[in-house]
């Protein structure tokens, strides 16, 4: 890449980041991130105290979440392969459960 393909990546990337159309953050905005940090940190935590198997479940279930708001709010309709995703995440939490009921019972 030479200087003149570089210099005109860097005025793209100046024309994207143009701070003189900058507006203040709005309360609803702030209070949006900062509850997406302490939520974000909770989760993070969680594996720390937490089994990693029980951990990772639930942390997949924010694809399920997407999915559903994106349904509600932009109207996005998961094709097939997303459902299936969808199917197998909710395997994964329900068979090692049936699993582990079917070991306890006396034989």
């Amino acid at each position: 890449m030479g200087p003149k393909m570089s210099n005109k990546i860097h005025i793209e990337v100046a024309r994207v980041i143009d701070i003189s159309s900058w507006s203040p953050v709005t309360k609803g905005i702030a209070l949006a991130l900062v509850s997406t940090a302490l939520f974000t940190a909770v989760g993070v935590s969680a594996y720390k105290y937490g089994e990693a198997n029980v951990v990772s479940n639930v942390e997949y279930i924010k694809i399920v979440y997407a999915m559903a708001i994106g349904y509600l709010l932009f109207s996005e309709v998961p094709n097939q392969l997303a459902l299936i995703g969808v199917a197998l995440l909710f395997l994964s939490v329900l068979v090692p459960r049936f699993i582990v009921k079917r070991a306890k019972q006396p034989c």
